[in-house]
């Protein structure tokens, strides 16, 4: 019975080997379980059925891509104008400001509008405190969405987040919409020291989730999924019908979208 808990072992670290980037810290798990006795052949076979195995997975951007968050991003941006006596900004000037994170949304939004004062701090931490209270209150999930998303785990996929927007708040939201429960792993643009388009929140997900490079995929509207997806060597899945359009000139993803409803068959033809 040892040999051939022995034999499942080699196996799964032959194939963890070849993608040690993203499962290192899967490898490193199953090392620590390594049996020193018959007795503890069973243990093996459970840490080895939850842990080592890489997941096939599917990583999603959030604003534009999950949810239609316009609304509220605007109603903050244009109170925090309002604090300035400047003019309010049209949906249509604000939706392609978001894709960067609220640092850089406000900053475009005050450019926009007469220059970024000196105290943008402030301005920064009130925008956030009058977001974050009213974040679900205009925000709803795409047509389709949980349904898809429900029918994608049933297929075997872990769903993950990977925002620009910052952790707290996504947690926030997606606990609001009632669509948290999907996902195995959330990293917001706060998370870590860089966020998308670097590859690393990507890269960072899929080591969470325990993904399968080979078998995963990126899916957002803006040019920053784009390019973090591809430079993390997986598959990129264009949201078209989100604000960042104007933004993947030029980019190729492996697919494109034109609501969530298409996912599924995007994935199957991908994926197959």
């Amino acid at each position: 019975m040892l040999g051939k808990a022995w034999l499942v072992v080699m196996r799964a670290w032959t194939e963890l080997l070849a993608y040690s980037r993203v499962g290192g810290n899967i490898m490193r798990d199953a090392a620590k379980v390594l049996p020193a006795e018959p007795a503890r052949t069973i243990k093996l076979r459970l840490a080895l059925r939850g842990k080592t195995f890489l997941k096939p997975a599917i990583i999603f951007d959030l604003d534009g891509t999950l949810v239609d968050s316009l609304d509220d991003l605007q109603t903050a941006v244009n109170a925090t104008l309002q604090s300035l006596a400047r003019p309010a900004l049209e949906r249509a000037a604000v939706a392609p400001m978001v894709g960067d994170g609220a640092r850089a949304l406000l900053q475009r939004a005050l450019n926009a509008t007469g220059g970024v004062p000196q105290n943008f701090s402030q301005l920064l931490a009130g925008f956030l405190e009058l977001y974050e209270a009213n974040a679900s209150r205009l925000t709803r999930p795409y047509p389709d969405v949980p349904d898809v998303l429900s029918l994608l785990q049933a297929d075997g996929w872990t769903l993950a987040i990977c925002t620009n927007k910052p952790h707290a708040v996504t947690t926030r939201l997606l606990a609001d919409l009632g669509v948290d429960h999907h996902f195995a792993a959330v990293l917001g643009g706060d998370s870590l020291p860089v966020g998308k388009p670097d590859p690393e929140p990507v890269l960072a997900v899929l080591r969470a989730v325990g993904g399968d490079g080979r078998r995963s995929a990126m899916v957002g509207d803006h040019a920053n999924d784009l390019i973090a997806g591809q430079a993390a060597g997986i598959t990129t899945i264009l949201a078209s019908y989100g604000y960042g359009g104007g933004s993947v000139k030029g980019l190729t993803p492996a697919a494109a979208i034109d609501s969530f409803a298409q996912l599924p068959d995007a994935i199957a033809r991908l994926f197959d």
